[in-house]
């Protein structure tokens, strides 16, 4: 960039941490909002996707692991300072786990984890996983379809907990972003949904109506000041960024179509996701790559041979969803959820994360709707996140990057990049006038 573009992209940044958190201070009802652009540049978040980390443990409980595929024993916390130290940062603009829901019991609002994420001054980003709406409904096409009694007390509670977390929140530390049916339009997926796209977007109607009006509920008790700009109370669901999540594949004709699982608008949907992997090999297999020079810029992080590796690249993979995403909903912002290739190809893993980076974050943007993308630092499979790599045995290969040095050592170039946003900004941005 031009010395002046540096200047104005330095005033944003300043004016993001000034006017966004005070301007949420005053109200306490603003969600996490699209980073801002300026004179033609884009900012883009970067968050991290740690997947079932510290499993079981949903209130802040000890780290163990339930058994579930790809579940970590590590506390969330270790998670977090070991991306962050891998990548060379120290901040981060949201963070994503999962919470798995099986039955009432589980349904307990992971408040602990929120807070851990909140004291780095990032925005929680809860997965929310249950059983598909084959066991969470009950009805007919016929005469309709509710969420069973026993899933709406699950649900309930979770929301009540949601609710209490959000009304006791510091003013910067009350915005949530959740997802639910990540996947959705995967085989592979937990929900199994193919065909039935109608049950699902019931369903996340369903879940989405019972949180909203649960964490309502906890503002009743709540002194009700109100916000001068909307002259009405503000409901804590405000705070609450939704999200629907689906999977790219290779291979986009064989999986059902996304657009037949879109709630929307039944359903409120803030940010579309994408999860997006590299590889599906094991490191036995390194043969399948063929050596080719190098670049000459040490920056790029390249050896001096690099292995071109037989990866199709994000770009690739993403071109044609992100088309028909803009297709299907040409308003709302998109986010790459989760993307990440194991470091079993040597170099041809780094190139993948390279090229996928450049992509995404550098100009000219290839993608100018994507507003965020998080590394899936975690291992693999999960039930949620169909098409994760694994081994040819079905064994989970870990993406995390305290692992994937050789990954890890592209990222801190484009991180550093001024329009790389590594936290989170509560403010409704108008594109300013700049007179040159």
């Amino acid at each position: 960039m031009t010395a002046l573009r540096c200047f104005r992209v330095g005033i944003v940044l300043l004016a993001t941490l000034i006017t966004g958190y005070l301007a949420l201070a005053q109200d306490g009802s603003r969600p996490i909002q699209p980073p801002p652009d300026l004179d033609g540049v884009d900012f883009i978040y970067h968050g991290v996707n740690v997947g079932n980390v510290d499993a079981a443990a949903n209130s802040g409980g000890a780290a163990k692991n339930d058994g579930t595929p790809g579940a970590t024993t590590k506390p969330l916390q270790t998670e977090i300072d070991a991306y962050l130290k891998a990548t060379k940062r120290t901040s981060i603009a949201w963070v994503n786990f999962a919470q798995v829901i099986s039955k009432e019991d589980d349904a307990i609002f992971p408040a602990d984890k929120c807070k851990s994420v909140a004291g780095y001054n990032a925005v929680p980003f809860i997965n929310l996983v249950t059983p598909g709406p084959g066991v969470m409904l009950e009805g007919s096409n016929a005469n309709g379809w509710t969420l069973k009694k026993e899933w709406t007390d699950a649900i309930n509670k979770w929301g009540q907990g949601a609710g209490a977390y959000i009304k006791g929140a510091g003013a910067n530390q009350k915005a949530l972003i959740i997802a639910w049916g990540a996947g959705c339009n995967s085989d592979s997926s937990c929900w199994k949904m193919k065909g039935d796209p109608e049950r699902f977007k019931t369903t996340y109607a369903a879940i989405q109506s019972a949180i909203n009006a649960a964490v309502d509920k906890a503002a009743a008790d709540k002194d009700k000041a109100v916000d001068k700009e909307k002259k009405e109370n503000p409901k804590l669901s405000d705070n609450i960024t939704w999200v629907f999540q689906i999977q790219v594949s290779a291979t986009p004709d064989s999986s059902p179509r996304f657009e037949d699982f879109y709630p929307s608008p039944n359903a409120k949907v803030d940010w579309i996701g994408a999860s997006i992997f590299g590889a599906s090999t094991t490191s036995k297999e390194k043969d399948k790559t063929t050596p080719t020079p190098a670049p000459d810029d040490p920056s790029s992080g390249a050896s001096a041979i690099d292995k071109k590796p037989t990866l199709t690249p994000l770009a690739v993979q993403f071109g044609p969803y992100y088309h028909r995403i803009r297709e299907m909903d040409s308003v709302k912002p998109i986010i790459i959820a989760a993307f990440g290739c194991p470091d079993t190809l040597d170099s041809g893993s780094m190139c993948w994360a390279r090229d996928a980076l450049q992509a995404l974050a550098s100009e000219p943007r290839r993608f100018p709707k994507v507003i965020g993308f998080a590394w899936f630092d975690s291992s693999s499979p999960f039930d949620y996140c169909a098409g994760a790599p694994q081994s040819s045995k079905g064994e989970s290969l870990d993406l995390g990057m305290d692992v994937n040095s050789v990954v890890a050592g592209v990222f801190p170039r484009f991180l550093a990049d001024p329009k790389v946003f590594s936290w989170p900004s509560f403010k409704k941005w108008v594109k300013p006038k700049i007179q040159d």
